[in-house]
Parts: C-alpha cells; structure tokens; sequence
C-alpha cells in the first residue's frame, strides 16, 4: 500500500509483470487512463528500490524506438520546401 498524495486513504501499486510485456497499475487508474506511470508507482518503486525508468513499458522507452530505426529519423526541414511557389502563399501576409 502506498500512501494518498492528498493522505486521505491508502491505495495499491502494482509494479508485477514484465515491462516488456505489460504495464504497472494502480488503484488511482492514472497509468490506465494516461499510460504512464503515477505518484503511487513511483514511491512504491523507490521504497523497494526500483529506478522510475524501469516502470515505464519497454515500448514506450527511448532506446526501443532508436533501435527500430538505427539509421535515424529524417524530417523534411520547412525550407526544403517551395512555399514561395505554392498556391497557398499569400504574399501579402
């Protein structure tokens, strides 16, 4: 049981499971809700000495989606387009 943020009651954290597999829980319902881990989640991790990077599900971690493209991600840069030429451009703006 870890403690309410506002102290009124007690709720469960459930930090079970494989992080590859499933996420953590809670009876607050914020990591169902938002997907991402709460308050409760996170002291519950620390008092058992748990860093708050490994809470998160493995799908939602930086070096999951880096090494899903190991050649990075390219973004058209807004000058490499011919915005002067489009039928959009309203010079006067």
């Amino acid at each position: 049981l870890v403690p309410q943020v506002s102290g009124k009651k007690d709720v469960r954290s459930d930090l079970s499971g494989d992080r590859s597999t499933s996420d953590v829980g809670c009876e607050c319902r914020v990591p169902e809700a938002y997907g991402v881990p709460c308050l409760h989640n996170v002291a519950h991790a620390h008092a058992v000495g748990i860093g708050s990077h490994d809470l998160f599900h493995m799908k939602d971690r930086t070096e999951t989606w880096k090494a899903q493209y190991p050649d990075g991600l390219e973004y058209p840069m807004l000058s490499d387009f011919a915005i002067y030429d489009s039928d959009l451009h309203d010079p006067l703006l």
